[in-house]
């Protein structure tokens, strides 16, 4: 499981960095080639093969494109509020998802007041069982084990801060 998490670390670093869309390359082929980079420093890192090497092309990537990377972040956040938004108006609400998008806040925070890496909420804190028992019966599972597995799921330790941001902003703006 430790591999897994390190992988999914490595994967969320590097794609933060390397963050441009399809759109933004002239054919296929450039977008294919982007991609195949992006993977092999993502895997070569996670193996451990030419980290000092890997790590010096993240640095000057992130040098030469700092401006892109940034735009590209806050393109990405606005698509993640837009889609929450287009959720929470068809479960309740039918006005077009443009009027009320145009009345929540847009903030984006600077890359260094981001949090280096994502908090994770305690197994206790969670709803759900107590503690679930391994798959085989062999006792508990430990809570990297099913943080490992939450997150391989789908879940992110950000989704509990963006639910209640969106019934803060719902109850304030009667969405």
């Amino acid at each position: 499981m430790g591999d897994l998490h390190k992988e999914m670390k490595i994967r969320q670093r590097v794609q933060g960095i390397f963050n441009r869309p399809e759109a933004d390359f002239p054919g296929l082929q450039d977008w294919n080639d982007y991609l195949e980079l992006r993977e092999d420093i993502i895997m070569n890192l996670a193996e451990g093969v030419d980290v000092a090497e890997n790590e010096n092309r993240i640095a000057e990537y992130q040098r030469e494109n700092y401006q892109e990377i940034l735009e590209n972040q806050a393109r990405q956040a606005e698509q993640l509020r837009m889609a929450a938004g287009r959720g929470r108006q068809s479960a309740s609400n039918p006005a077009p998802a443009s009027e009320s998008a145009a009345e929540l806040p847009l903030t984006y925070a600077a890359p260094s007041q981001m949090a280096s890496r994502p908090v994770a909420m305690p197994v206790a804190a969670q709803p759900g069982p107590a503690q679930p028992t391994s798959p085989i019966g062999q006792g508990s599972l430990s809570q990297h084990q099913l943080l490992a597995m939450a997150m391989a799921s789908g879940w992110s330790p950000n989704i509990p801060k963006l639910r209640m941001q969106q019934e803060a902003f719902s109850t304030l703006f009667g969405c």
